[in-house]
């Protein structure tokens, strides 16, 4: 058995869709970290950032989880 022969029978799986529940499963914990950072913006650079423009930093950090959210959010959508 040859090693392509060997890779295409261990990564079988991913034909069943046990690659897809995987996917959802990324895609579902990238979603939950955007809703985190985005609901918790202040408090976060509270607490990790220590410069004097505070509500640019939360501004800039709602947009970050927005698109981690968003971006969680088209995974899991995409996956049939």
């Amino acid at each position: 058995m040859d090693g392509f022969a060997f890779l295409y029978e261990n990564l079988k799986f991913l034909e069943e869709g046990v690659g897809d529940m995987w996917f959802k499963i990324i895609g579902s914990m990238v979603l939950l970290v955007g809703l985190c950072i985005t609901f918790d913006a202040r408090r976060l650079v509270r607490k990790n950032f220590n410069f004097g423009e505070e509500n640019t930093a939360t501004l800039g950090l709602k947009i970050v989880g927005l698109l981690l959210t968003a971006i969680g959010g088209i995974i899991i959508i995409s996956i049939k």
